[in-house]
């Protein structure tokens, strides 16, 4: 007898859900799913549109009625959800969610799996064409040295260099100190200070400004060298094999807390498919001195073990492997001529779990040969700035209480990829010519940030001149860097077993990475909402503002594609995840440079917050067709070349802000129906109806498609509280429980 035979409510639930999911959605790459009625049938109504879906299409978008919301006179709200048990919550949870799929390593050991992935990862591809750059770029590096220190120290600095690149080779990671003098550095915290000040997101997981607003700082030739040091990116093109471009740049303030969450997991950025690097430069706040606490952490070796796909893309949509026959597999991976497209999964590289641990331990042992694991943690008096092979190396930012993070930490975070496996351009042609103007960057640093295409006439030729322009520069901090092998001050190179944990540390860091406690667990502690609370709507409103706050900081499980279309989606995903509260108090600047905060964009929301019923709650499913809706109006307007607002102070070019909308509310759709636990499906929930928004705000006002998005957005929102409403019963029944799942 099944849960809904035993039980009439989860009967009633199921009904619901099933009701919501209306006909078969349409492909939305296929010609039908654009030209669609977009919109046309309300999901968690029978019989389509209901008087209350007709009103939030007619209402105007800036202005929901004549009568502010914080001027009405409304019920109170409960945040109860009623006539559902906890085993009926247990039951909608359950059958919302899945079995996760981890980080699976693909060992040297595992030479068959090894020659499945050759055809897909990039990294991996045209060796030769990668080794012809790394001698042209070690080439002419030693001609300009010839000329400027003569053979005898040219060739010890080309030994030098190679001895750099082989260290980097080895571990997945470089590690410079004091790359700027103090007095430099403290030129960069003064610059640093005044932009988190003044354009930090101030959340409760840490500050965070996205630097592609500040082009005069990155380009700053006074204190760039802190991060964009041409020794350190010719040794990350070394490693690549091309010319490399930036494509992200955020600078984040944490303070010390002890946390398990996105933004500090232990996990591998980005997929598997291309080369990332990450250089990150960090220092204790406001002090040109290193942190000592919030430290970066990795395990040197395991970027030698590439994760291996989840799936193929077939028809446009995701199959996991284990859905196939081992001779279609085969036949996939094998195909000559295009290949298809494989996938991983944001989940699958986050190491959660006992297993999940062991692995990444494993894959270390196998490429180093070491008994017991070499966790590194790079702690220092110096500032320090670490370039790490982020996109294979097991790493993440240790984030634990206690006298070991007593001080905020203050860092800069600088993504690099190769041109060819990642085209494009972190600043617009015009605000980079504007700040080089202002600045007086140099060729280097407008290259980097600069648009680039694949396979771009002379690409080459430009970059290595860059980088030759500062042979000098490299030339002289390679010098340094070998007079100060035995230093403890002063410009140098720190080995990374010089910083690995001992043993007793090793266990309480393994503790920490499996046990600390997670956002579901932090937000639980505060409190913000319990079941049966009663409160003003203007109340409930704020209580939700904050609940938000946190689980946008949830684990997505979006799609890594093997031809690295996910990139586009990055400016939307980001500035959802990086929504301020408004600070208590705080007076409203009309000059503010920040986008619009949470608080600004939720209050055309407000008004359709209320107590949560059982019709609120959407199943996988329905949601994902709700995503496939909104992803048919982002790919009309990209058909119709629609020029999009700029409502949200975005600073990317208004060519890819629809793209971007649109890339991820397609993703969401899939994670959507895919998520692994409650936390991840409350998270994914929340971002669709965030990205619901984005869409409505960057859409001209003359856009007909807004009504839509209201009524859609309005859904996601009654969704949204009507299943934290739903987790917090199943939390209550257990005593507190934040387990995952109930089993």
């Amino acid at each position: 007898m099944s849960v809904e035979d035993k039980n009439p409510v989860a009967a009633r639930l199921t009904e619901h859900t099933t009701a919501t999911k209306g006909t078969q959605a349409l492909d939305p790459s296929s010609a039908e799913g654009r030209t669609s009625s977009i919109g046309s049938r309300v999901l968690g109504q029978k019989g389509g549109a209901s008087p209350s879906a007709s009103s939030l299409a007619s209402d105007r978008i800036t202005s929901q009625s004549e009568v502010a919301p914080s001027e009405r006179v409304s019920p109170p709200v409960s945040f109860r959800l009623e006539g559902v048990s906890s085993i009926e919550a247990d039951t909608f949870v359950r059958e919302n969610t899945s079995r996760r799929l981890g980080p699976d390593l693909i060992l040297p050991s595992e030479t068959g799996r090894l020659q499945e992935i050759g055809g897909v990862y990039r990294i991996r591809q045209n060796q030769d064409t990668k080794d012809a750059f790394r001698t042209k770029l070690i080439d002419d590096l030693h001609t300009n040295w010839v000329n400027l220190f003569g053979v005898t120290k040219a060739d010890e600095l080309k030994a030098e260099f190679l001895k750099c690149a082989d260290k980097f080779n080895e571990n997945g990671l470089g590690v410079f100190a004091d790359l700027l003098s103090k007095e430099d550095f403290q030129k960069l915290i003064d610059s640093y200070g005044e932009i988190l000040d003044t354009a930090g997101n101030k959340t409760w997981l840490h500050s965070f400004v996205d630097l592609r607003s500040h082009p005069n700082f990155l380009m700053n030739p006074e204190f760039n060298e802190a991060f964009l040091h041409p020794l350190n990116i010719a040794l990350i093109a070394y490693k690549v094999g091309g010319p490399i471009r930036m494509t992200d740049a955020r600078a984040k303030d944490v303070a010390p807390m002890a946390a398990v969450t996105l933004d500090n997991m232990l996990h591998i950025d980005n997929n598997p498919y291309v080369a990332e690097f990450k250089q990150t430069t960090f220092w204790k706040q406001g002090e040109p001195v290193g942190p000592n606490g919030q430290c970066f952490v990795c395990l040197p070796g395991t970027q030698g073990c590439p994760r291996a796909s989840d799936g193929v893309i077939i028809d446009g949509k995701p199959v996991p492997f284990g859905e196939l026959e081992d001779d279609a597999r085969a036949a996939l991976i094998s195909k000559s001529g295009s290949p298809p497209i494989f996938y991983t999964t944001e989940a699958g590289s986050v190491f959660r779990t006992e297993s999940e641990l062991n692995k990444a331990i494993e894959a270390q042992n196998a490429i180093k040969g070491c008994e017991t694991p070499v966790v590194v943690a790079l702690r220092d008096p110096s500032v320090i700035t670490a370039t790490a092979e982020t996109g294979n190396l097991v790493h993440h930012r240790y984030r634990v209480e206690g006298e070991a993070s007593k001080d905020s930490r203050s860092c800069l975070l600088i993504a690099f990829h190769a041109v060819d496996d990642d085209p494009g351009q972190l600043i617009t042609p015009d605000r980079l010519a504007a700040a080089k103007a202002q600045v007086g960057a140099s060729d280097l640093a407008t290259f980097l940030l600069g648009r680039h295409d694949r396979g771009e006439a002379g690409i080459n030729e430009t970059f290595v001149s860059a980088l030759t322009v500062e042979a000098a520069k490299m030339g002289g901090t390679l010098e340094t860097l070998k007079a100060n092998e035995a230093a403890t001050s002063g410009p140098r190179y720190l080995t990374p077993e010089a910083k690995a944990l001992p043993p007793a540390e090793v266990a309480e860091w393994r503790e920490s990475v499996l046990h600390g406690p997670g956002t579901e667990a932090i937000k639980r502690n505060q409190r913000i909402l319990t079941e049966g609370e009663s409160l003003s709507h203007a109340e409930f409103a704020t209580k939700i503002k904050k609940l938000m706050a946190y689980d946008k900081t949830g684990v997505l499980e979006l799609i890594l594609y093997s031809d690295g279309r996910e990139e586009k989606r990055k400016w939307a995903r980001n500035q959802i995840r990086e929504l301020r509260l408004e600070i208590p108090g705080e007076t409203a600047n009309p000059n503010d440079p920040r986008p619009p905060s949470l608080d600004q964009r939720f209050a055309i929301w407000t008004e359709y917050l209320a107590t949560p019923a059982t019709e609120d709650l959407l199943d996988k499913n329905a949601l994902a067709e709700l995503a496939t809706q909104m992803e048919a109006i982002s790919q009309k307007h990209i058909d119709q070349g629609t020029v999009p607002s700029d409502e949200l102070r975005q600073k990317v070019g208004p060519e890819f802000v629809l793209p971007a909308t649109g890339q991820l509310i397609r993703d969401l759709g899939v994670a959507i129906q895919n998520c692994s636990n409650r936390e991840a499906f409350i998270s994914t929930g929340l971002f669709m109806f965030w990205a619901c928004d984005t869409l409505m705000r960057v859409l001209p006002d003359t856009a007909p498609e807004k009504a839509d998005l209201v009524r859609i957005g309005a859904q996601l929102l009654k969704h949204y509280v009507a299943v934290s409403a739903l987790v917090e019963k199943q939390v209550v029944a257990r005593d507190g429980d934040t387990g995952e799942n109930i089993d």
